[in-house]
C-alpha cells in the first residue's frame, strides 16, 4: 500500500503545481510555458507509476508515450531557460527540438501495434522487468530492444546538450544583468 502511494506521489506533486500555477492570477509567458512543461512531466510520471506498480497492460500502452515525454522534458526545459533569459516570446521555430522524441515514440508505437500479445509480454516481462524464460526474442522484440538503446543514447545526448547550453544562457544572462544594473536586487 505504502509502495503504491510513493509511486504516485510524483504525479500528485506535479498536479499540485500545475493547479497552483493555473489559479495564480499573474500568468506571464514563462509561467504558461512552465505549466506546459509540468504537464509533460505529469504524463511521464504516469508511465513511471504504471511500470513500478506492475500494471502491465497499462504500461504497454503508456510506454511509447513515456518515451516521447522522457525525451522531450530536457529540450523543453532548455527552451524554458531560453524564455527566462533571451527569448521575448515563444518561437515556434524551436519545435524541431521535439523531432527526435516524436520519431522514437512513433517507432515504438508502430512496433507495439505490430507485436502479438505474446511478443508484448515477452518484451515487457523479459526485457523491461528482466524476468527469465522469455528468450529467444522475436524480430519485433529485438526492434524494441534497439529502441531502448536508441533511447539511452538520445537521452544522454539531450541531457548533456541541455545542461551545457542552458548554463551558457544563464551565465550570459547573469553577465548582461551585472552590466546593466549596479544593484542586482535578485535579478540574476
Amino acid at each position: 500500500m505504502l509502495y503504491r502511494i510513493f509511486s504516485v506521489l510524483p504525479i500528485l506533486v506535479s498536479l499540485f503545481w500545475i493547479l497552483m500555477l493555473l489559479i495564480d492570477e499573474q500568468k506571464n509567458r514563462s509561467k504558461k510555458y512552465f505549466i506546459f512543461l509540468l504537464t509533460f512531466i505529469l504524463i511521464n510520471f504516469m508511465g513511471h507509476a504504471a511500470y513500478f506498480n506492475h500494471e502491465y497492460g497499462l504500461y504497454s500502452v503508456l510506454d511509447s508515450i513515456w518515451v516521447f515525454t522522457s525525451l522531450l522534458i530536457f529540450p523543453l526545459y532548455y527552451y524554458y531557460i531560453r524564455l527566462l533569459t533571451t527569448d521575448i516570446s515563444v518561437q515556434h521555430k524551436w519545435a524541431w527540438l521535439a523531432v527526435p522524441s516524436l520519431l522514437l515514440a512513433i517507432y515504438s508505437a508502430v512496433i507495439y501495434l505490430l507485436m502479438t500479445p505474446a511478443e508484448v509480454e515477452s518484451f515487457i516481462q523479459g526485457i523491461m522487468y528482466q524476468k527469465s524464460g522469455y528468450e529467444p526474442y522475436s524480430r519485433l522484440v529485438r526492434l524494441q530492444i534497439l529502441r531502448e538503446y536508441l533511447f539511452k543514447i538520445l537521452f544522454s545526448v539531450q541531457v548533456i546538450l541541455s545542461v551545457y547550453f542552458g548554463f551558457r544562457l544563464i551565465n550570459k544572462y547573469n553577465k548582461k544583468v551585472k552590466t546593466f544594473y549596479s544593484n542586482l536586487g535578485g535579478k540574476d
